[in-house]
């Protein structure tokens, strides 16, 4: 990627200081409690959905393409055969170590020092201490039918750093340096935050942000505040509006980061004066468990977070911070054959998200999550164009795959394709008062520009606030605030390419269980879109349908376009009629259109709608 990482050098507090260490066990403790095994950390691939070494699950109602990962369990270097704490047997394992928990036995994690793994694979549980502010330093937590718990009491903290480079020749893949669960039970959840976010008003050189809600936000933490300018902005800093970069000047980001300093009320001081005047929107990033890549992996070794198949999923109020590796080029697979064999090594892997739900078959929770990441200094080949930006994940940043889940409350910083996203057409659940603050990333082209030669499998990649490729999620009370290089919302609903069917389990609404996908995904109505926020600069428009072949309504829409550009408020595209009702459309002075549609100008149908600030 043509990205210089420039890492911000006060180097925001993103974990609390660690404990002194906790005394090991004795030389006696370590050799009953660890038994050492013939494996050497690599071999064999066997199928992804493993639940057994005999058994393969079906991770969806339909036959799932089998993607292939390393045996970690039967060519671990280290075994735990009866329950015991980390400080028992840190001094036995070293950084090249693959430790395996078998059925039946627990290690409790209490480790306060830098010292790495290579990987934990859990088939018993791995439950960090809750009682104890701990950090693990490792390549790769693999539960495959175990359990991870991950629950620090008030006032503890849990820090998880995902050390270690990629392996193409054991792992052609790439699944593996992250947390990934195949199969059973993972529980991560910090400290509740009753408000992640709120809106802001507040002047250049305040040293105070005045909310709207009393936050229970604490000295110390890092907040962000979203950009509301300059509303004077001229097209010509767009790169796809400008594609001679060397003429092209940077986009002026007036999104700010500060830490707190104190709360009283709804006021926030800060740490230092602010640069811009902001009227948007606030938010806290910190966390009590922090899962992060480590800085010195190589730049495309950045850790993953995925659960699959059979897992129960429940994440809530997590920070994933420069997670994520799947980037905005070209989707490029590694492609298997007959037993694992590799025949072609993918450059680009899909599926390699910063917190990502994949095909699971059990309903997940993902609440009050934040996904961010470091300051970069974006360049562009052959100019001196340089910008700022926050650079949170290279592609998506909260993924429902083919599952049912809830994506709530949740702050994504920066993903530079699409924030939040419903990847396959067939996720079901709430995508319900999450804040999206786009910095500007992404390739800038449309869906269209490579679906088709990809038969569907790349796509929101332009830059995104929410992006659905189809219509059964409850998408409500969402804001996408910032610099997005397409929109803010988008429904993408195109009847190609969708593969699965939709589950059958009991908690998929009753009308639309069990069905098949290529009568649903383009011909059912949006199932739900209400009272929806997309404020700030949008290279396209604020929200956009494509490709909906029946009757849709979306209501309750406040849409606020700042600059001068030619960005429309409400775009509908190849559809059907698609009515906006009892919304707000409001722009800085646009040359583009509040509510229009192409090439039918009919299809899109406004009912008691305001509408002002466009030139046409």
């Amino acid at each position: 990627m043509l990205i210089a990482f420039l890492v911000i050098a006060s180097a925001f507090a993103l974990h609390p200081p660690r404990p002194d260490a906790a005394t090991p066990g004795s030389a006696a403790t370590h050799q009953t409690a660890l038994r050492q095994l013939s494996g050497t950390g690599t071999g064999k691939l066997v199928p992804l959905y493993v639940v057994s070494t005999s058994t393969v699950s079906s991770l969806s109602p339909s036959n799932m393409q089998i993607d292939w990962i390393p045996d970690l369990y039967d060519t671990a270097t280290k075994e735990l055969v009866k329950s015991a704490r980390w400080s028992d047997i840190a001094a036995s394992l070293s950084a090249s170590d693959v430790l395996r928990i078998p059925v039946g036995v627990t290690l409790t994690y209490d480790g306060t020092d830098p010292k790495p793994i290579k990987a934990i694979v859990v088939r018993g549980t791995l439950t960090f201490d809750p009682g104890m502010t701990t950090y693990m330093k490792v390549g790769t937590i693999l539960v495959d039918g175990g359990s991870l718990f991950v629950e620090p009491n008030p006032g503890k903290f849990a820090d998880i750093l995902i050390h270690g480079s990629l392996d193409p020749k054991s792992d052609p893949a790439e699944l593996l340096l992250g947390i990934v669960a195949t199969s059973g039970t993972v529980h991560m959840t910090g400290r509740e935050r009753l408000v992640p976010f709120s809106k802001v008003v507040a002047s250049k050189g305040d040293t105070v942000l005045h909310l709207a809600d009393a936050p229970d936000w604490r000295p110390g933490e890092d907040v962000v505040v979203t950009s509301s300018g300059p509303s004077s902005v001229d097209p010509t800093y767009w790169w796809f509006l400008y594609p001679d970069i060397s003429r092209r000047m940077p986009f002026p980001e007036e999104w700010e980061e500060a830490r707190v300093v104190s709360v009283k009320g709804k006021d926030v001081t800060i740490d230092r004066p602010l640069s811009y005047d902001h009227s948007g929107y606030a938010a806290d990033l910190n966390r009590s468990v922090f899962i992060h890549s480590d800085p010195t992996n190589p730049e495309e070794a950045r850790g993953h977070v995925m659960f699959a198949g059979k897992t129960s999923a429940t994440i809530d109020y997590v920070r994933f911070y420069d997670m994520g590796r799947t980037t905005v080029a070209s989707a490029d697979d590694t492609a298997f054959g007959q037993n694992g064999t590799v025949v072609h090594a993918g450059k680009n892997e899909r599926g390699r998200y910063a917190l990502h739900a994949h095909h699971l078959s059990l309903p997940f929770e993902f609440k009050g999550d934040v996904v961010d990441g470091m300051e970069i200094d974006r360049s562009y080949p052959g100019s001196s164009v340089r910008e700022r930006a926050i650079f949170g994940s290279p592609k998506w940043g909260i993924v429902n795959h083919d599952s049912y889940g809830d994506i709530a409350d949740d702050v994504v910083v920066g993903a530079a394709g699409a924030g939040i996203v419903g990847e396959d057409g067939t996720e079901t659940g709430t995508v319900e008062e999450n804040l999206v603050i786009g910095t500007g990333g992404g390739s800038g082209q449309s869906d269209d520009d490579r679906f088709g030669n990809t038969k569907g499998v790349d796509m929101a990649h332009g830059g995104f606030g929410f992006w659905f490729r189809g219509p059964f999620l409850n998408v409500r009370n969402n804001i996408a605030t910032g610099h997005f290089n397409q929109a803010g919302f988008v429904y993408f609903v195109h009847p190609d390419f969708v593969r699965n069917a939709l589950s059958n389990a009991s908690w998929i609404p009753a009308d639309i269980r069990g069905k098949a996908h290529k009568d649903l995904v383009s011909r059912e109505p949006i199932r739900e879109f209400r009272n929806n926020t997309a404020d700030g600069f949008f290279g396209t428009a604020a929200f956009m349908v494509f490709y909906s072949e029946t009757p849709d309504t979306v209501s309750g829409l406040n849409l606020h376009i700042r600059g001068k550009g030619t960005t429309n408020g409400v775009f509908i595209r190849h559809s059907d009629a698609v009515t906006i009702a009892d919304s707000t459309v409001v722009a800085d002075g646009s040359s583009g259109q509040g509510i229009v549609s192409s090439p039918n100008p009919g299809t899109a149908i406004s009912v008691r709608n305001a509408v002002s600030g466009f030139a046409k």
